[in-house]
């Protein structure tokens, strides 16, 4: 059964439990954080981790051993909870091996939790667990806009700090966009520069807030929009040379960002939607409207569907669902092909 994130808190105040709970998307950060209050709903105050808990990984799962956790009986707790990460990993007989076990009497004092990077909709653990009644099935995408806003507010005010000016929610959400595992990291390290908790200023989050690599992130994206193959590499390269790869790959997701809230500002606006409703539902920092407008002008909807198709593919080629490039290679290609996508060359 599919179920939104939101629909998820709703299912944990309750005692009915799921035989299987699959979490999948790109928010592993917010999947982490779902993952710990499913393992507190199931378990319980009373739990022994030793006997009621056991973690497993898609990628070096033993088949035995596993199904025999999943009939195994809870020690202390009411239920038992088993645990797989990387389930993107998990190999397609182990997937339908485990489907077997689910149609042929499953154990009904264990909920099995899988936690996954993104999963096509043809992919069996997916496809298999959305049309069991009693599976829940809860994708996680990257929150944007007035979302990643909401959680971000939400973020603050849960550490004691305030916005202390309209604009600095905007600013945030354009630099920390697309993935909140990240964004936490760099809220840290504001809260730690701002010192005792109360308001945050625009002129504080410039400081400290991933500005240099992203500033330069931004640029790439400018470029790539353009059909500017040469300056998007140039600048992909000097962001690898400063600090290697962990620099480099949060580009992918703000490219894929970018390009995903054109199209959305797209269609929004063939509705009737003004610019300045878009950008206010967007909530795109007021110095970069204009811009952000006239690149929704410039670009065609057909170029920039292709255009994340292409960041999909290399997607997946990064989490190794397919191919074994390395990483700089990979967002090298990517760069290219979008650079010739939006230049308008074949």
């Amino acid at each position: 059964m599919k179920l939104k994130d939101r629909e998820l808190l709703g299912k944990l105040k309750g005692k009915h439990y799921p035989l299987v709970i699959l979490l999948y998307g790109q928010e592993q950060g917010r999947i982490e954080d779902a993952a710990k209050k499913i393992e507190q709903w199931v378990l319980g105050p009373d739990a022994d981790a030793d006997f009621d808990l056991e973690r497993f990984y898609g990628g070096d799962l033993d088949e035995g051993r596993f199904l025999s956790s999943c009939r195994a009986i809870p020690f202390l707790s009411p239920m038992r909870l088993v645990v797989v990460k990387e389930a993107d990993k998990l190999l397609l007989p182990l997937r339908k091996s485990f489907l077997s076990y689910l149609e042929n009497e499953p154990s009904k004092s264990s909920v099995v939790l899988f936690l996954a990077d993104n999963l096509d909709a043809s992919h069996t653990l997916r496809k298999g667990l959305e049309k069991h009644e009693q599976s829940w099935v809860v994708p996680f995408y990257a929150l944007a806009g007035r979302e990643m806003g909401g959680w971000i507010e939400e973020h603050l005010r849960c550490h004691g700090f305030s916005a202390a000016e309209p604009d600095l929610i905007p600013l945030l959400v354009q630099l920390l966009e697309g993935d909140t595992r990240s964004a936490e990291q760099e809220l840290e390290k504001l809260f730690l520069y701002v010192g005792k908790p109360g308001p945050i200023r625009l002129e504080d989050a410039r400081a400290i807030v991933g500005e240099a690599a992203l500033h330069s992130g931004f640029d790439l994206a400018d470029a790539v929009l353009r059909g500017d193959a040469a300056k998007a590499l140039h600048t992909l390269d000097g962001l690898v040379q400063a600090g290697g790869m962990s620099e480099a790959l949060p580009l992918l997701g703000l490219i894929t960002q970018r390009i995903r809230r054109l199209a959305q500002a797209q269609g929004w606006m063939q509705r009737g939607m003004s610019g300045d409703e878009v950008t206010r539902k967007l909530r795109i920092f007021w110095k970069e409207k204009d811009h952000f407008l006239a690149q929704c002008r410039q670009v065609s909807a057909k170029h920039l569907a292709e255009g994340l198709i292409t960041c999909q593919n290399a997607d997946r080629q990064l989490k190794g669902a397919e191919g074994a490039r390395p990483p700089e290679q990979v967002l090298g290609i990517m760069i290219l092909r979008l650079a010739r996508l939006f230049g308008g060359r074949p």
